[in-house]
């Protein structure tokens, strides 16, 4: 018979399995009421697990936002490399399809990561400013350069203003954040497929008309 000892407070470890849901929960939570209004027992709650595993997971709610928020944002950076790295084989046309259809499906895959986003930025503070550094602004000049390739294999001389690529995120992230009120108004499902694919198209549009008439700041 086994005569290790557990820590006091700690879950069996046949219990402690619990830390995906945990940090799914928690972007939830996170996306629907701010960091400062979801609480450790209502993401216990949410996850179906005990309030006790999520401290045994996780030192402190801080790390729990963080770790979780990371992980979301690393998931995208892996797709964005991979689109990165098919640049150089494929002609403009299809990358820009590319390009549409790996962000649209990403922000409907991934709502409350960029609810998240939306409001951490709007508040500011020290989260604020970690999302602005580690993921925003390198997001942002990784999709210029895409978009900047694509204009020069076609000869362009236009450049996209610091305007337009805010715009095509808004564009590209509105009807997922505001699914409700959109699939009232339009009698559609906008986390369907069929939506995902037309929004996708749709943002390949756009950007090929911002491409043609971009000022050239």
């Amino acid at each position: 018979m086994s005569t290790t000892k557990r820590k006091r407070g700690r879950p069996p470890v046949a219990k402690t399995d619990g830390r995906d849901d945990i940090k799914k929960a928690a972007l939830s939570e996170f996306a629907k009421c701010g960091f400062n209004g979801a609480s450790i027992g209502q993401i216990a709650k949410t996850a179906g697990v005990a309030k006790p595993l999520i401290h045994y997971h996780f030192a402190s709610k801080d790390e729990l936002w963080k770790l979780t928020v990371k992980e979301a944002y690393d998931l995208f950076q892996a797709e964005a490399l991979k689109l990165t790295a098919q640049l150089g084989q494929q002609p403009p046309e299809e990358i820009l399809g590319s390009f549409g259809r790996t962000v649209v499906r990403f922000a409907a895959n991934h709502v409350d990561l960029v609810q998240i986003a939306i409001d951490e930025t709007r508040q500011g503070g020290e989260r604020a400013d970690w999302l602005v550094e580690t993921y925003l602004v390198p997001m942002y000049r990784a999709v210029l350069a895409v978009l900047e390739h694509v204009q020069d294999s076609e000869g362009s001389q236009r450049r996209f203003g610091s305007h337009m690529i805010p715009s095509m995120f808004g564009a590209i992230i509105f009807p997922f954040i505001d699914a409700g009120a959109v699939s009232e108004a339009f009698k559609t499902e906008v986390f369907s497929e069929d939506y995902i694919a037309e929004q996708a198209e749709y943002v390949e549009i756009l950007i090929q008309a911002s491409m043609r008439v971009g000022n050239s700041e």
